[in-house]
């Protein structure tokens, strides 16, 4: 380095103020911007399917369900669907018929609405620590605009809640019910 070079970056850290200290240059502290906290889905990744980017990732401990859930689905009281829960760990619910597996037209419900995924539980049984293994069902709402309700309750964004048999949900403002109904422990009951 040269010693008129050197002699210039003497000149730009004087100019600067960051390098003299913590405080401006009339010795008031410089504002800090604060940390944002906010999930930024960047952990997601970009996972595109049929070109849409995904606002989901499946957990490690997704699992295939072993039992034969169902939704049925209400209008005005009557029964006008029956959708299978039991062939895969994931199903994403929305308006987008190019990626979503069970499609929902209303126009207040969100084009990536909510997923139900079958997620592994292990359970602890007994005195002595012995676990037991299910695979649960459980609802996940994606941020949308109008949000999800179980048994007439919202669920809150980004965080799963496990369902259990007869649980309603409704999606949205629309006016269709989705009633959780699981064909083997019915049979079991009988």
């Amino acid at each position: 380095m040269t010693s008129s070079s050197a002699a210039a970056d003497d000149d730009s850290r004087s100019r600067n103020p960051r390098s003299t200290s913590a405080h401006g240059s009339e010795g008031e502290p410089e504002e800090r911007q604060l940390p944002n906290y906010a999930t930024s889905g960047a952990l997601l990744g970009d996972k595109l399917y049929k070109g849409v980017s995904l606002q989901y990732a499946e957990p490690d401990d997704s699992r295939k369900p072993d039992k034969s859930y169902r939704f049925y689905v209400f209008k005005a009281g009557e029964i006008v669907d029956t959708v299978r829960l039991d062939q895969q760990s994931v199903y994403l619910l929305g308006r987008d018929r190019t990626i979503v597996d069970l499609p929902l037209d209303h126009p207040s419900i969100s084009k990536q609405q909510a997923v139900i995924q079958f997620r592994l539980v292990v359970e602890e049984v007994g005195f002595l620590g012995e676990t037991e293994d299910r695979v649960a069902p459980f609802v996940y709402d994606l941020g949308s605009a109008n949000g999800t309700m179980v048994n007439g309750e919202k669920v809150k964004e980004r965080e799963y809640v496990e369902l259990k048999v007869k649980d309603m949900l409704t999606f949205g403002l629309s006016s269709r019910e989705y009633l959780l109904m699981c064909e083997d422990e019915v049979e079991e009951k009988k």
